[in-house]
């Protein structure tokens, strides 16, 4: 129940950030750190940054449908690592697990809403450098990024922890 929690939390912030920023910012840039940091709506129909780097290198893109059913089958994979953990494997999973679960189903689920709702992304946070010409972005995939990295991290953490566990009763067992 609080991963859901966190969920419709997280999707909250980031469709109201979106439906703020598009009501209030249309085309205006707001500089937040110099010109490297700052936010400029930009709508982008690319609908991943899998497409559009499909698209930049190879000329080639995946269909609206395709990154549609992508998505809700990612969304149906997660829900069933949610179901085996919690019901099946009777594992009560820890914040560092909810908290990525929660980042990560929400970021999926603002894809397919970005998808369905806008017909695309309004990426509204763009970071420039001098190497990297520009880079839009928006929560959700900030919520996707850090959901990721702290899966991973957690999951590193908890594989160690087992590993010490199963040397230990290999010891005493010896």
């Amino acid at each position: 129940m609080k991963t859901m929690l966190w969920v419709l939390s997280f999707l909250i912030v980031d469709q109201g950030s979106k439906y703020y920023v598009a009501s209030t910012l249309n085309q205006s840039t707001l500089y937040l750190w110099g010109d490297s940091l700052q936010i400029h709506p930009q709508f982008s129909q690319d609908l991943s940054w899998i497409n559009h780097f499909m698209k930049d290198t190879f000329n080639l893109t995946f269909s609206a449908h395709f990154i549609l059913l992508m998505r809700i089958a990612l969304f149906i994979i997660i829900i069933m690592y949610l179901i085996y953990h919690i019901g099946i494997d009777n594992r009560r999973l820890d914040s560092h697990y909810r908290i990525s679960v929660a980042l990560i189903t929400s970021a999926t689920l603002a894809s397919i809403l970005d998808q369905t709702l806008w017909g695309g992304s309004l990426n509204w946070i763009q970071y420039t450098t001098q190497s990297l010409s520009q880079f839009s972005f928006d929560l959700k995939d900030v919520f996707l990024d850090v959901g990721l990295i702290s899966l991973v991290g957690a999951m590193l953490i908890n594989h160690e922890g087992r590993l010490s566990e199963i040397i230990f009763l290999r010891n005493r067992v010896n």
